[in-house]
């Protein structure tokens, strides 16, 4: 199912609600970190037999044939740098079991609903979003053989470069299928591309449930103002998790109090049975 919602959910605990409402910050994990052990990884491993079975290099109009594009491809991927992304995770479903016991602390968190596009617009240019992808389509391989071509057939650092931060890219927005029922969002960023033009990105490590953490953390505060939008529209509503010990009437009192009345007005509890 193809989803083109402009909402999307950020399930997790009442730490993170508190740092998105008081300092407002987004933060952005180490990809290897996340609970799926093959990340980046995964994308290369089914990609080489799907080129290999879908495509005859003899037929494909954007490689000549003397080109024996397989091993190509294979010393291609020997010389990939598999250095972390970091990422910020949503998903498209709403008041989910799944995600609450899995994301939700417990499901005695909060879900946080954001205005999609309105985050995305406010996003520094070195980083990307998309919704996660588990399984490559015939429709996907055409772009990823002309980005490699690129550099097979030039054969020069900068194309090299070119093609392998495309492919990085696609990389960082796929998953095992297995993860393919949380219908995931993700915004992401190159470890070695993350910039700081309006002081809106910051880079830390730091303790987070007894473990220590490589966070990048966004400014959505000074991100609102250089782009001119209210951060308060950035987020639509807020649900607490079905076994929330926090009530409704509390969070609105604390968010009205930290100047955020219209949230407030939106705040509600899981209607989910979960127990």
């Amino acid at each position: 199912m193809e989803h083109k919602s402009n909402t999307i959910y950020h399930y997790t605990d009442f730490d993170a609600l508190k740092g998105i409402v008081e300092t407002k910050e987004l933060w952005l994990n180490n990809i290897f970190n996340s609970n799926d052990s093959k990340e980046l990884k995964i994308f290369y491993e089914y990609l080489l037999p799907k080129l290999t079975k879908q495509l005859n290099p003899n037929d494909c109009k954007v490689l000549p044939k003397n080109i024996d594009f397989i091993k190509s491809f294979e010393a291609f991927l020997k010389q990939i740098d598999f250095r972390p992304f970091y990422i910020a995770c949503f998903s498209f479903l709403n008041d989910d079991a799944a995600q609450w016991e899995r994301y939700g602390y417990a499901a005695s968190g909060v879900r946080i609903a954001f205005d999609k596009e309105l985050l995305k617009s406010i996003l520094p240019s070195n980083f990307f979003s998309g919704k996660v992808k588990y399984e490559i389509k015939n429709k996907d391989i055409k772009p990823i053989v002309e980005i490699l071509y690129e550099y097979i057939e030039d054969n020069k650092r900068g194309t090299f470069n070119s093609a392998l931060f495309k492919l990085r890219n696609l990389a960082a927005i796929f998953k095992h299928k297995s993860f393919q029922a949380e219908k995931e969002f993700r915004i992401c960023v190159d470890q070695k591309k993350v910039e700081d033009k309006v002081n809106s990105v910051l880079l830390k490590e730091t303790i987070v449930a007894n473990s220590l953490k490589e966070i990048c953390i966004l400014h959505l505060d000074k991100l609102c103002e250089h782009n001119g939008v209210e951060f308060e529209k950035l987020i639509k509503n807020v649900v607490l998790g079905p076994k929330a010990a926090i009530s409704v009437g509390a969070i609105k009192r604390y968010l009205i109090a930290k100047g955020l009345k219209r949230l407030a007005n939106n705040v509600s509890s899981s209607e989910c049975p979960l127990q």
